[in-house]
């Protein structure tokens, strides 16, 4: 009997820890059904948020393609079109600055309509130094008031933004009479040394900024609901990259170039450089040799932000070198 009711009791006692696992392992599977209830619902909110995402992306790259679109087309307009007829200007500068200037100031305040504080400040920047911008029918009636006072002044057209400028030189060729040059276009030309009047070598800080978009996280940390899954957002990102890019001008009686990034210089033989800089410093040289007219002016070579007032400064350092030439030209400077 007694070993009858140990197995009863122990049978007894097997079926209700077996009632106690049922019991919990039902608990078990209906706290998993909910948890996989509810990450599906995260799963399928996130891929709603990627896809959303995406769309968003691509309209992006089509906002953007459109405004590039519009953009060439606008400068495709204003090209077939052309700019709002504007009057030409030109810009006076002195060559040499007054002595004694106090003497001077109320002369040139006189003549320019500039108040003394504002010459002041003008006559203090780098030879020649501009005072005034002026419609081009009153530049030479300027120069000559100026030229009556005992001032040596000059003066220079600020051309139109359509209008040509310097032409860049792809190749040439040192030869014994003169310079062989040819142009990105083709455009070939051929210079006597003795018609080079000016070279000015300079350096131009160009900046350009470029616009990537990323994926990133807005916050390391999961976002609170979403049961530790983080959002990524896309968004757009701008990179600033400057340059020191060395030129080399020369001018020409009737004709400016340029020497710079682009050019080859395989014209120059043994003296070509390893570098641009070492280049353009060696072209320099050979055209003092060959050109000992010539005026050659370095000061843009420190000056990388030149900037000129009444002007725009990416056209800052051109319209000085044509303040320059005409003052070469007129025999006023050195």
């Amino acid at each position: 009997m007694s070993e009858t009711r140990a197995l009863r009791n122990t049978l007894e006692a097997t079926q209700a820890e077996l009632r106690r696992s049922k019991l919990h392992l039902d608990k078990l599977r209906s706290h998993h059904e909910r948890e996989r209830a509810s990450l599906q619902q995260a799963l399928e909110t996130a891929r709603q948020e990627v896809a959303e995402l995406h769309r968003r992306h691509e309209e992006l790259l089509e906002a953007r393609a459109q405004r590039q679109a519009e953009a060439a087309l606008e400068q495709a307009v204003s090209v077939v079109i052309g700019p709002p007829a504007t009057s030409p200007t030109a810009l006076v500068a002195l060559v040499r600055r007054p002595e004694p200037l106090e003497q001077a100031l109320p002369v040139l305040s006189r003549l320019t309509g500039l108040p003394p504080a504002d010459l002041r400040l003008r006559l203090a920047m780098i030879l020649p130094c501009v005072l005034v911008r002026v419609p081009m029918a009153e530049a030479d009636a300027l120069l000559k008031a100026l030229h009556a006072e005992g001032f040596l002044a000059v003066s220079s057209e600020v051309p139109s933004r359509l209008a040509e400028g310097l032409m860049l030189v792809r190749r040439f060729t040192l030869t014994d009479e003169g310079l062989q040059l040819e142009g990105l276009r083709g455009q070939r030309q051929h210079m006597a040394y003795d018609r080079l009047r000016l070279l000015v070598r300079g350096r131009r800080l160009t900046t350009s900024v470029e616009k990537r978009l990323e994926w990133s996280l807005p916050d390391p940390r999961p976002l609170a609901g979403r049961r530790g899954f983080a959002v990524q957002e896309l968004t757009q990102h701008e990179f600033k990259k400057e340059e020191h890019n060395p030129f080399l001008w020369a001018y020409f009686e009737g004709l400016r170039v340029t020497f710079r990034q682009g050019t080859q210089f395989q014209g120059l033989g043994d003296r070509r450089g390893s570098t641009l800089y070492e280049s353009l410093q060696n072209l320099t040289g050979a055209l003092r040799q060959r050109a000992t007219q010539a005026v050659v002016d370095e000061r843009l070579m420190g000056m990388p932000r030149f900037s000129l007032p009444l002007v725009e400064q990416e056209r800052s350092q051109e319209l000085f070198a044509d303040l320059l030439f005409q003052a070469v030209k007129q025999q006023v400077w050195p």
